[in-house]
C-alpha cells in the first residue's frame, strides 16, 4: 500500500535491522544524537545524558529488538477508528523521519491538521518552543 504523497509509512525492519547490526558492532557506538537531534549534536551534557539513558534503557540486543518492533509494526488499517481530533506535528527538515509519514497520517486520520515546524530534529524535546506553542493553541482552541 502507498502512503500519501508516494511515501511508504511502513518500511518493514529495514531501518531496525541496520541500526541493530551497527549497534551490534559498536557497542552503542551508532551517533543517534547527530541523527535524531542535531540541533544539540554539539552539546556535550546533552550526549552524556543521552548515553546514559541509551545504557540503563536497554542491552543493545533489546534495543534492537524494540526497533524492530516499532519499525515493523503496521497498524494503517486502525487508522479510521481514531475519534480524537489530532494534531500531526513534524519538523520540516527532519533528518531521519520524511514528513511524508506525517502527511500520509493526517491524510488517513479522520479529525487530523498537520502543521510543519522548522527545524531537524526527530526528539521533540529539543528545540521544542514551537512545538509546545502549536500543541498547546491546539489542545486550548477545542
Amino acid at each position: 500500500m502507498r502512503a500519501h504523497g508516494g511515501h511508504e509509512p511502513v518500511q518493514r525492519g529495514v531501518g531496525g535491522r541496520a541500526v541493530g547490526r551497527q549497534v551490534r558492532r559498536d557497542g552503542h557506538g551508532l551517533d543517534s544524537v547527530a541523527q535524531a537531534a542535531p540541533s544539540v549534536a554539539g552539546d556535550e551534557e546533552f550526549r552524556r545524558w543521552w548515553n546514559r539513558i541509551g545504557r540503563r534503557a536497554a542491552a543493545p540486543t533489546v534495543a534492537t529488538a524494540v526497533r524492530t518492533v516499532a519499525t515493523g509494526t503496521d497498524l494503517r488499517h486502525r487508522l479510521p477508528a481514531v475519534s480524537a481530533p489530532t494534531l500531526v506535528l513534524h519538523r520540516r527538515n527532519c533528518l531521519n523521519v520524511d514528513v511524508g509519514h506525517a502527511s500520509y497520517l493526517a491524510h488517513h486520520l479522520p479529525d487530523a491538521r498537520l502543521q510543519t515546524t522548522a527545524g531537524t530534529d526527530a526528539l521533540w524535546f529539543t528545540d521544542a518552543p514551537e512545538l509546545v506553542q502549536r500543541a498547546v493553541a491546539f489542545l486550548t482552541a477545542r
